[in-house]
């Protein structure tokens, strides 16, 4: 994965908005990833498990989600997952990413894909006009968590994520952020949200299991061509609620296995 400076990483993402004719907030990340050509595979596997993963097999690519997180917070690690896509794994014919978490890690490779995923939700033009023009704020005011649903609102993410594009682009300083984050803490997304009639769905995770049959075959496939162990192949059918030991071969010492194809990060 080759390492890329900010502004290339912003703007493949304002690029690929403009290509698919992107206005404002993408209100259905899930429906633009069918769009972009990859497969979008959503599974509710626990608050404390993976984020997301993005997978190239044969061409083929796959992004997953954890839908037990937050809509708003499954909606930015599925905008990670593009990244990843359009920034380090173009050209590749079988790779993987595994995230644990998204947005927090300081591995350059892992903030670009955050870069890219804030750039794509949360384009820096569209935002300012809005802040401007709907919020009546500039880079002097005041903001509140009220503000900052609306903003979630009409740009489809988390109130995390736009706390910090509005402290990036200079809207806000790190004691008002931790105000706002507060804020949130103590009054709960889901009542701001409530309160200025944004969308609730936003602060509540869905639970959705979609899961295409060609995901659950390619894993089937790597693992009787000897590509994964075992363990690595119930680890991953594992993820989307199957179970893999009527599905064990023996193994030997001998056998050839690619796990590292898929990389961990945290």
């Amino acid at each position: 994965m080759t390492p890329r400076t900010a502004p290339s990483v912003e703007s493949n993402a304002y690029a690929l908005r403009v290509r698919y004719g992107v206005s404002l907030g993408i209100h259905d990340i899930f429906g633009f990833i069918e769009r972009l050509g990859y497969r979008s595979i959503r599974y509710p596997f626990g608050e404390d498990r993976i984020c997301g993963m993005a997978i190239v097999h044969a061409g083929a690519r796959y992004i997953v989600t954890n839908s037990s997180l937050v809509l708003g917070r499954e909606i930015f690690t599925a905008a990670h997952e593009i990244g990843h896509h359009q920034l380090h794994m173009k050209g590749s014919q079988s790779s993987s990413v595994l995230d644990l978490s998204v947005g927090i890690s300081q591995d350059i490779v892992e903030r670009q894909a955050d870069s890219f995923a804030a750039a794509l939700l949360l384009p820096q033009h569209d935002l300012e006009a809005f802040v401007l023009n709907h919020l009546k704020k500039s880079k002097n005011s005041e903001f509140n968590g009220f503000d900052i649903a609306r903003t979630q609102t009409e740009f489809a993410t988390s109130y995390d994520a736009v706390v910090l594009r509005l402290q990036k682009l200079g809207f806000l300083r790190e004691p008002q952020s931790a105000i706002l984050r507060q804020e949130k803490a103590e009054t709960g997304a889901n009542a701001l949200l409530k309160a200025i009639g944004g969308n609730t769905e936003l602060s509540r995770a869905s639970s959705t299991i979609r899961i295409p049959q060609e995901f659950v075959d390619w894993t089937l496939e790597n693992y009787r061509n000897r590509m994964i162990r075992f363990e690595k192949f119930s680890s991953l059918l594992s993820l989307i609620g199957i179970d893999a030991e009527p599905f064990k071969v023996t193994e030997t010492d001998d056998d050839e296995s690619q796990d590292e194809v898929f990389e961990v990060r945290p």
